[in-house]
């Protein structure tokens, strides 16, 4: 059982919502022009678990609209920033110069320099045997296929996750015979699976026969 950092691209949130969940969840709320990303620390056996029970829980409690776990890439500069090294340091430890025996990560993009996979390099660092402060995990690459393999999954197999609001206030829908009551602010879509009737409470085994 681990920690898991995980990152979300998510609808945008309001103020007082994003508060509200950070009152009940270690979350990071940011935007970033149009992109919301929410930050999150999960346990799990693995980071598909970890994401699984979260997302759950953000869904269903929060009515978070989620669209991808979100790649934490870093540059050089933020590789020392989080290592507590200098970007001189991290230049030689890219180019090989410094602990030839174990090689750096390859980058996740050439762009600019270079990015990486920020578990990748956190990886690297641990094995490096460098002293910095990061205890928690953090999905690699094949974690975040997973991961969106299985957001992807549940999506196309639920084509009406989610309730289109076509008018402010309140919409309700049935599915299955259960009903589904939403309320908004905005003519954005919502889960169908964050604005369950108050009487019906879902379990995680009955979230996960969902998809």
């Amino acid at each position: 059982m681990g920690q898991y950092e995980l990152i979300f691209s998510i609808d945008r949130l309001e103020e007082e919502h994003a508060f509200e969940i950070s009152n009940t969840i270690d979350v990071m709320y940011s935007e970033h022009g149009r992109t919301s990303l929410l930050t999150v620390t999960s346990e799990g056996d693995t980071a598909l678990t970890a994401a699984t029970d979260v997302v759950a829980q953000l869904e269903t409690q929060f009515g978070v609209i989620i669209h991808r776990a979100y790649e934490d890439l870093v540059t050089k500069a933020d590789i020392a920033g989080r290592a507590g090294a200098t970007v001189q340091a991290v230049g030689q430890w890219v180019r090989g110069v410094r602990r030839k025996e174990l090689p750096f990560p390859e980058p996740f993009n050439l762009v600019s320099g270079g990015v990486w996979l920020w578990a990748d390099v956190n990886e690297w660092l641990r094995e490096a045997g460098k002293t910095y402060d990061d205890e928690v995990l953090h999905p690699n690459h094949d974690d975040l296929e997973l991961i969106n393999a299985w957001l992807r999954t549940r999506t196309s197999s639920q084509p009406s996750r989610r309730i289109n609001l076509i008018r402010l206030g309140s919409a309700t829908s049935e599915q299955n015979g259960v009903q589904f009551t939403a309320s908004a602010q905005s003519t954005r879509g919502v889960h169908a699976s964050a604005v369950r009737a108050p009487d019906v409470v879902w379990t995680r085994a009955d979230y996960e026969m969902a998809g």
